[in-house]
């Protein structure tokens, strides 16, 4: 959930590449400079160790509690009123222990948060441009050079700030043969390991346990007492352009 991004190297804890500074680089930079035609998408990468080694501790029995808890409380639509659709389903998939990957509805992300949908018609932009640069009387396809961040404030979707909060990404787009329309298919996708910022705290009230920190110290100790598991969330947008 947290990453920064500064050429293809992924480290750190701020965040470059993301917001209205990044939107006027992607336009002066040209299109040219985002793309390539290719099948490989870049590569997406951890941005850290997460909580830890899974199940490397004793489970204690508040923390059993806790969870327990979480699962009988979290899917209830009184919570996901509170806290937001999202927001508990991400932690609803962490309580359920089992690693798998969470889908990410991403047409409502971007219409959700402005940050995501400034940063998606950017893209979309710009694809459309490296398309009507590039004609091929076969079609082709083209991905971008390497992945792209994204953070989502608080203040702006308080649901998507706990849900995902930051995420990468990258580009991919089919065009068709000249012949065929010369349409342009645009893919954009959202990676997101569902790991814990240092710093993030926000409290809910876990009905049967209380008010709980949702942030890196607290929520990182179920994982690794094996009663909760790290996920990644994933999911794609898609649009056909004329």
């Amino acid at each position: 959930m947290r990453f920064a991004l500064a050429a293809l190297v992924i480290a750190g804890s701020t965040f470059s590449g993301c917001g209205r500074d990044h939107e006027k680089d992607l336009t002066l930079s040209g299109h040219d400079a985002l793309f390539i035609i290719s099948d490989d998408r870049p590569a997406l990468v951890r941005p850290g160790a997460g909580a830890g080694i899974y199940a490397s501790e004793i489970p204690q029995l508040r923390m059993i509690g806790i969870a327990n808890a979480a699962r009988l409380a979290l899917p209830s639509p009184a919570m996901r009123r509170k806290y937001g659709e999202e927001a508990c389903a991400t932690l609803y998939r962490y309580f359920q222990n089992n690693g798998e990957r969470y889908v990410v509805d991403v047409a409502k992300l971007i219409a959700a948060s402005p940050t995501a949908r400034r940063h998606y018609e950017t893209l979309r932009k710009a694809a459309l441009a490296y398309a009507t640069a590039h004609p091929a009387a076969h079609g082709f396809r083209f991905v971008s050079q390497q992945a792209f961040a994204v953070s989502i404030p608080q203040s702006e979707n308080e649901n998507w700030y706990l849900a995902l909060g930051a995420y990468q990404g990258f580009v991919a787009a089919h065009v068709e043969p000249a012949a065929a329309g010369g349409r342009v298919t645009f893919h954009y996708h959202v990676w997101d390991p569902y790991d814990w910022d240092p710093g993030k705290e926000f409290m809910i009230d876990l009905p049967g346990a209380g008010p709980i920190p949702v942030g890196s110290d607290f929520l990182g100790a179920f994982h690794r007492q094996g009663l909760a598991q790290e996920f990644t969330s994933e999911g794609i947008a898609v649009e056909l352009i004329d």
